[in-house]
């Protein structure tokens, strides 16, 4: 595991940079989650095998310290990463967001178009509102949640968990990692998400691909973080569907995640198909 200092946030930021060739891929994880957990089963597929993968805990998130003087809005956790990347000096790269993570991989390639080869984001939020469990958290007092909301919440995972409900044991290893103000502050970004993110990815230059997991596209489109395919290939945005796969696809179809990255990455670098 790698890190580096963040004077102006007080914070060690940390990440995973697993050896390869080609196009690097850059993977940020969703709502307050470790980037291991979120992404390992993908990037460990033997369709990436030769691919550098580098896989950024947020602030606050995962192995990160929880920054000071810091909002937590897409554009904030942007820059960061942008820090990171400027740091590591990998070129331009395939951004891969999922969930919080796309809106997050959204503003860094609007604010910095050097750095994205390709972006794909998998089911990330276009429009202010939120998913279920980001209103759930925003909803609450910011300042009470941390001693209060957080540790009922977590104490309710929890129980699932040991009940047998597999995803609420995968959602307790990560959030037990999350810094509690972070991730109220994580889930206040989306909630009050930047009217003006659709627009600017709608308009973005690179080649984008958004990824749908096949059951979310069948109960959700027109939602924050399950827009419409017919707006977005309209506007150049290829968009690919997660078989047997909710919103968190990294999980449900892993394998079938990880084809379609490795046929991006494998496309040549001065590819712009839209």
């Amino acid at each position: 595991m790698h890190s580096l200092y963040l004077p102006q946030h007080d914070a060690l930021v940390h990440w995973h940079d697993l050896a390869g060739t080609g196009l690097p891929l850059v993977c940020l994880p969703a709502l307050s989650f470790a980037a291991a957990a979120n992404f390992l089963d993908v990037v460990c597929d033997p369709a990436l095998a030769d691919a550098r993968r580098i896989l950024i805990d947020l602030p606050g998130s995962g192995f990160s310290e929880a920054a000071q003087d810091f909002d937590h809005t897409p554009r904030a956790h942007a820059a960061v990463v942008a820090r990171v990347l400027d740091h590591l000096k990998p070129g331009p790269c395939v951004l891969f967001g999922h969930s919080m993570g796309g809106s997050v991989a959204m503003a860094l390639a609007a604010a910095r178009p050097d750095l994205v080869h390709h972006l794909v984001v998998a089911e990330g939020n276009l429009r202010p509102g939120g998913g279920a469990a980001s209103r759930g958290i925003a909803q609450q007092d910011g300042a009470a949640y941390p001693a209060g909301g957080y540790p009922a919440q977590m104490h309710d995972i929890r129980a699932k968990a040991i009940s047998g409900q597999p995803f609420y044991g995968f959602l307790h290893a990560s959030w037990r990692l999350a810094d509690p103000g972070a991730l109220h502050g994580n889930a206040s970004g989306l909630v009050d998400l930047d009217p003006e993110l659709e627009q600017s990815f709608l308009n973005l230059a690179c080649p984008r691909t958004y990824l749908y997991g096949a059951k979310s596209l069948a109960r959700n489109v027109g939602s924050a973080d399950v827009p419409e395919p017919e707006l977005l290939r309209a506007r150049g945005v290829a968009t690919e569907v997660i078989p047997d796969a909710g919103h968190f696809m990294t999980r449900d179809n892993p394998a079938a995640v990880a084809r379609v990255l490795a046929r991006i990455l494998a496309q040549p670098q001065g590819h712009r198909s839209f």
